[in-house]
């Protein structure tokens, strides 16, 4: 699964006079292992801690 890039970090403000999102549609390859980690278990782990066991 794939996931976009993070944008370069700056330390100017955004001009809020040609205002986009930089990097939109901008796709990056990710094992899907990775994804799942990343993505999946922090809430599957929420769920479980929040809900399931009380």
């Amino acid at each position: 699964m794939a996931r976009k890039k993070q944008p370069p970090k700056s330390d100017a403000a955004p001009s809020t006079a040609n205002t986009h999102i930089s990097g939109a549609g901008e796709t990056v390859e990710q094992e899907i292992v990775d994804t799942l980690e990343i993505n999946y278990m922090p809430y599957a782990m929420s769920v479980i801690l929040s809900r399931a066991i009380p």
